[in-house]
């Protein structure tokens, strides 16, 4: 696979040069820019393990800039301003602690022909859409795990059919990348506190760190079939994923997942609208098959072996929207089947109803329950309020 994806990439500059059509390459600069600023709210207000009762406040922010030079050359950008831990520990409060900024993309495109368009930098690989789509206040942290940030490499996007006729606009994206282990990993502003060992980042990625995809080559590939606007199915959406990393400096065997994502949106009249969204990931390999220890017969005792998981990772969720007004319902699951260290089956519920604000503000006031494996066997709930905060400005 990663082979026929490389050999793509390579065939389809040339596939549009063959093209008779031409753009405008003209100097033309412009910029653009978008600034989305969202203020979270949550309580954790009843759980088993009482370390897991905490009220976190924190932002999630990001500028993203396009600077356009010619009609068909592009170079895109974006900061982003986030929590690098994953939460506060020992149950203690936090509030805009264990901030950090970065570069999360940026990245040339040139529109080679009307259907192909060719990128390089740092970028986003395309697999699955809930993690940028999904609606609610904190369904996309758990679908994070999937999104292919940090990608150094290149990437093209070939538009299939744009029919006029209803058959609906359908594309194929793929790309080729490895783990940004460059300055533009660096993280700004917020640094390693004492204690924070967990934190997933606070200064520049490496290839010590390990992981699927931190190889230092472009040997990760991936790859999706999306389509819209089909005639006979008004409303709806879809997209088909693949993708491969290898195996980092901890890891043992190459990752490979596939996905698949829906989304339907229904008109009930003027006023009232439902969108329904689905999406599921099956991974093997999981994390490259790392090594672990397991427990022996000696609670003092484990000895190495290497974790082989199958995961599936699923959500389901509906949003109703009248007016300004959204309500959204959804379910996520997260399911390990491992060789050793089994843990049992994770799962979210969220329900959130929300309304558009005039200046760019929106807000959403929610609660979830999440039921977590524990680290001494079964599984755990936690109840929490959330609340979600948006101001949304382009200029």
């Amino acid at each position: 696979m990663r082979k026929l994806l490389v050999g793509m990439l390579l065939a389809l500059p040339g596939a549009a040069m063959a093209q008779e059509v031409r753009l405008d390459a003209g100097f033309r600069p412009s910029l653009e820019s978008e600034l989305a600023v969202n203020l979270f709210g949550i309580s954790n207000y009843r759980a088993t393990d009482r370390n897991r009762r905490y009220a976190d406040l924190y932002t999630k922010t990001e500028l993203a800039t396009t600077l356009r030079l010619t009609e068909s050359v592009s170079v895109l950008g974006s900061v982003k301003f986030e929590p690098v831990a994953g939460g506060p520990t020992e149950g203690q409060d936090r509030a805009f602690q264990d901030q950090g900024a970065w570069v999360a993309t940026l990245y040339a495109t040139w529109q080679a022909h009307e259907r192909v368009q060719v990128q390089a930098g740092k970028f986003t690989a395309p697999f699955g859409f809930t993690h940028a789509n999904a609606p609610g206040i904190r369904l996309r942290d758990w679908v994070s795990d999937y999104e292919l940030t940090e990608s150094l490499g290149f990437g093209a996007t070939l538009t299939l059919l744009d029919d006029a006729e209803g058959l609906g606009v359908h594309r194929l994206a793929a790309a080729v990348f490895t783990w940004d282990t460059t300055s533009l990993a660096n993280t700004y502003v917020t640094r390693k506190r004492f204690g924070r060992d967990e934190a997933d980042r606070y200064l520049r990625n490496s290839a010590g760190q390990g992981g699927a995809g931190n190889t230092g080559q472009l040997d990760n590939v991936a790859a999706a079939l999306s389509g819209a606007e089909i005639a006979a199915l008004p409303g709806f959406t879809y997209m088909a994923s693949v993708m491969s990393r290898g195996a980092g400096r901890d890891g043992t065997a190459r990752e490979t997942a596939v996905g698949l994502s829906l989304a339907q949106e229904i008109p009930w009249n003027e006023d009232w609208r439902t969108l329904l969204f689905a999406e599921g990931v099956r991974f093997w390999n999981a994390g490259g098959r790392p090594r672990t220890e397991v427990a022996t017969e000696d609670p003092d005792v484990t000895e190495p072996a290497i974790l082989s998981e199958r995961r599936t990772l699923a959500t389901l969720g509906a949003r109703t929207n009248y007016g300004d007004w959204r309500a959204t319902a959804a379910w996520q699951t997260d399911q390990r089947s491992r060789n050793v260290n089994q843990v049992p089956r994770e799962s979210y519920v969220e329900v959130t109803l929300g309304r558009e604000l005039p200046h760019g503000f929106s807000i959403d006031v929610g609660w979830s329950r999440n039921r977590y494996a524990r680290d001494e066997g079964g599984r755990g709930t936690v109840d929490a309020a959330l609340s979600l905060l948006s101001w949304r400005a382009s200029f």
